[in-house]
């Protein structure tokens, strides 16, 4: 879904996501923070497709590309601030412990990320449903091939 138009549920579902400061038609802007707290986790080993997910971006809603392409330009600036700084972190989140994912967070929020929860639960049924209905008409396919190999065979 990277170069396309994201659906009416799926744009709502990505303005509400603390890690997005702005979402219209097919792009998304995130927030410095949660590009912080990406490179930061990216620096210690994570997966990328984990810290979105993390996030509640999921490559199901956003795609793989972007997540790769989001990687590559912020570790491209990570290079160039690094250079400019000496190497040093100068970053709010460098620390062990901080960051968008272990703020404390009010009953508000709590609503907030118990309706993201469901909505990437309901995303990803969709997508094993897409996948069952391909994996039953392969199983179909293959049955009527199998039988039609036994019957030659019993010719």
């Amino acid at each position: 879904m990277t170069d396309t138009s994201f659906t009416p549920e799926q744009l709502e579902y990505l303005r509400m996501l603390p890690a997005v400061k702005s979402v219209n038609g097919s792009h998304i802007y995130y927030s410095s923070q949660f590009q912080k707290e990406c490179m930061r986790r990216y620096a210690q080993g994570e997966r990328p497709s984990k810290i979105f997910r993390d996030a509640g971006l999921s490559p199901q809603i956003i795609g793989h590309k972007r997540i790769e392409r989001c990687i590559a330009r912020w570790k491209q600036l990570d290079h160039l601030s690094d250079s400019e700084n000496g190497g040093e972190d100068g970053g709010e989140n460098g620390g062990e412990g901080g960051g968008i994912f272990n703020m404390r967070r009010d009953p508000v929020d709590d609503n907030r990320m118990l309706l993201q929860l469901l909505m990437q639960q309901s995303n990803y049924t969709q997508v094993l449903q897409q996948e069952n209905s391909k994996l039953r008409e392969t199983v179909k396919r293959l049955t009527a091939e199998a039988d039609g190999l036994r019957q030659q065979q019993q010719q």
